[in-house]
């Protein structure tokens, strides 16, 4: 049996193939530069269509990676830090950081106190009613919870750090 193309159909496979793909060829020089048993091509690397969080991933035999610019890893990392903090803040952030966050709370006692009854209520409505005007600029802390722990930490659920190739940032996730 044979397999017919027209040069626009062939075209169209070649340009739209891991053969153009920049991201692709950066995940290959990683591999090759740390993998020392086993060489890698572009005929290795299987993007398999999804995205996370706006990161490419891709397949390599049974591990997945996702890669991206720095401003694609960025906002990445601020996407998946802000969906795992909002949904209960008090649970990922400590007292000395939300004050150093807030206008009205003090490092003191009280501040404390308050902090810790709201722990004890951010399963109602009313705990993160209050919280939310404790704080003075949520996408603030989450900048400077990812400036703190560093990208990998949201991105990469794997072994939770950040790899570089050229000009792309990678992450294993699996």
């Amino acid at each position: 049996m044979k397999i017919r193309l027209t040069e626009n159909q062939f075209r169209n496979i070649i340009e739209n193939s891991v053969f153009n793909d920049p991201k692709a060829l950066a995940l290959v020089n990683f591999l090759n530069d740390t993998e020392q048993e086993e060489e890698y091509g572009l005929s290795e690397i299987i993007p398999n269509g999804y995205e996370h969080y706006g990161l490419t991933q891709y397949k390599v035999k049974d591990r997945k990676y996702i890669v991206g610019t720095d401003e694609e890893a960025n906002k990445s990392a601020f996407e998946v830090a802000k969906d795992m903090i909002s949904d209960s803040p008090l649970d990922f952030l400590s007292n000395e950081f939300i004050i150093q966050h807030s206008s009205v709370l003090k490092n003191d006692k009280i501040s404390n106190d308050i902090l810790e009854v709201l722990r004890n209520e951010t399963k109602t409505n009313t705990g993160s009613f209050i919280f939310d005007r404790l704080i003075d600029d949520f996408d603030k802390i989450i900048r400077d919870i990812i400036k703190l722990h560093g990208r990998a930490e949201y991105i990469s659920f794997s072994d939770q750090t950040e790899y570089k190739s050229g000009n792309y940032y990678i992450y294993k996730i699996e």
